[in-house]
């Protein structure tokens, strides 16, 4: 019984690699996020438009290989302003989040991906870093690519992201992917040789 499950868990390892032959699998991938924030109601009252940038890795599964996992973190400076009080200074927000992430190629030229984190904030006022707050981030991100050459893509992307307790805003963006390892799968021929 151990050995039929070996068996079974080593093609389920493999067999995509194989099934792909033509192309080539990535395993670790390595993007960087520069963004525009936009505050949602009712926070810009107090938040003003920012901006924001994410450094992330992620593992696509030899199994499964549009479907990745890894950890991003992300820095986001905020501005705060209020009616009566006037400038109120700027707001550092540090998270770091696991996430996951599903990329799909179309027409082998472009890429669009979905991905969701959840993880822990760290937030202080610029002036002021005693001033702080921490709690949990949520976020859901979209995004298109073309794919530049076969490890590099660039696109655009989109991003929902909740700092609780704190505020949630909407960003816009790009997007700089670049794959990095991975092993070149063997063309197979069916074509029989005799010398």
């Amino acid at each position: 019984m151990k050995r039929i499950a070996l068996v079974a868990l080593l093609l389920g390892v493999f067999a995509p690699g194989l099934a792909t032959a033509q192309e080539q699998y990535r395993s670790v991938l390595v993007s960087i996020k520069p963004e525009a924030d936009i505050p949602l109601p009712p926070d810009p009252n107090l938040f003003q438009p920012g901006a924001g940038a994410a450094v992330s890795g992620s593992y696509a599964f030899p199994f499964f290989t549009p479907l990745s996992a890894g950890l991003a973190v992300n820095y986001h400076l905020g501005r705060l302003q209020h009616d009566d009080l006037g400038n109120l200074g700027s707001l550092s927000v540090i998270s770091a989040e696991p996430t996951a992430e599903l990329r799909l190629t179309f027409w082998r030229r472009f890429e669009a991906y979905l991905s969701g984190g959840a993880g822990y904030f760290y937030a202080f006022l610029n002036g002021a870093p005693s001033s702080a707050a921490s709690n949990l981030v949520l976020n859901g991100r979209i995004g298109v690519g073309l794919r530049a050459t076969p490890t590099l893509t660039i696109g655009v992307q989109g991003e929902y992201r909740r700092f609780c307790s704190l505020y949630h805003l909407i960003g816009v963006g790009l997007g700089v992917d670049l794959w990095l390892g991975g092993v070149t799968v063997l063309r197979v021929s069916n074509e029989s040789r005799t010398d």
